[in-house]
């Protein structure tokens, strides 16, 4: 994205990590896969596992909120749409979300995501977005499932 910082970009590499370990640690379909960062206005990440199946992972980092909070995870409808098109046209085998706090990661499959969507964004537009004010979608009936360290 065009607002990442080296912080954000390593931040997002440290929450897919512990993604990884964690669903190796209780799924062993994630052993030794492989996962690269993908491009500037794509999903975060591919992850590559041994059986041949692809998924994509999109990681929003959540700051002044700690993971057991009552927090409710927030998207862009644009980022919930690429995701999509990971799985239904681009033969990604799923598509996860990372939501990164300071103290743990709550995560969900595309295809388990509840909410509602609405209008909203940045009270003040960066110079240079064209999407701080957008559609987006508001995870409030999603049970997100949480790692914490």
């Amino acid at each position: 994205m065009i607002f990442e910082t080296q912080t954000d970009i390593d931040r997002e590499e440290a929450t897919v990590l512990r993604f990884v370990h964690h669903m190796t640690d209780n799924w062993n379909g994630f052993e030794n896969c492989t996962f690269v960062k993908l491009g500037r206005f794509e999903l975060d990440y591919l992850i590559q596992l041994r059986n041949g199946k692809r998924i994509t992972i999109e990681v929003k980092g959540v700051n002044n909120h700690s993971v057991d909070s009552n927090h409710v995870p927030v998207v862009s409808v644009m980022k919930v749409e690429k995701m999509q098109k990971s799985v239904n046209q681009n033969g990604f085998n799923a598509s996860y979300i990372l939501f990164s706090y300071h103290d743990g990661i709550k995560y969900e499959e595309l295809r388990n995501l509840k909410g509602r969507f609405c209008w909203s964004g940045r009270k003040e537009p960066r110079n240079g977005s064209t999407n701080d004010r957008e559609m987006i979608l508001i995870f409030d009936a999603t049970e997100f499932k949480k790692i914490t360290f």
